[in-house]
């Protein structure tokens, strides 16, 4: 699992698996932080054209 942390504080906010876009205000500065992650794209060798 990935660790979400405030970006201000360090502050250990949450762990995750899986997430496209989360948002947390950290209780302990106030500041609001964003996780927003592009999905992974994998091509198999048999997909590429020559």
């Amino acid at each position: 699992m990935k660790e979400f942390r405030c970006q201000k504080c360090n502050k250990l906010l949450g762990k995750y698996r899986e997430c496209q876009e989360l948002e947390i205000k950290c209780p302990r500065c106030g500041y609001k932080n964003y996780l927003k992650e592009e999905p992974v794209v994998t091509v198999s060798s048999s997909d590429q054209k020559k």
